[in-house]
């Protein structure tokens, strides 16, 4: 888990490869350690694997959806924040995903990786304070 002395391990999954190597470049200039996958079966393998303090996820992806891996990752690991990041942006995907779990659920395109950036610290932040 994150601590003073250890950036933030972030897991970014999204079939586009152009979107999760942007997110990808933005928070590693911020500092964060970064994970990739290309779908859903994919996320939740890295998740197993790095136990990452915070996951970014798209809906729509072949093999596994953002929704089920969603469902899963609540099954896992209750506590670790999920943000959902969708190209769809219908609010019955954003109230399903809050209802499985998501922490937040943010719509592509963004216009400025501000909007990553607020609310990334917003969630790690409530999570650090549920921890304590």
């Amino acid at each position: 888990m994150t601590n003073s002395y250890s950036p933030a391990t972030i897991l970014i999954v999204d079939d586009d490869e152009a979107i999760r190597k942007s997110f990808t470049f933005f928070f590693e200039d911020c500092g964060y350690q970064i994970l990739e996958a290309c779908n859903g079966r994919e996320g939740l393998v890295s998740f197993k694997r790095h136990h990452p303090d915070l996951v970014f996820t798209d809906l729509l992806m072949p093999e596994m959806s953002g929704l089920e891996l969603l469902t899963e990752l609540k099954e896992l690991s209750p506590g670790t924040p999920v943000i959902v990041i969708s190209g769809i942006g219908v609010v019955a995907d954003a109230i399903k995903a809050v209802k499985l779990g998501a922490w937040d659920f943010i719509t592509k395109p963004l216009h400025s990786f501000e909007i990553l950036d607020h609310t990334l610290g917003k969630v790690l932040e409530k999570a650090r304070l549920i921890r304590e």
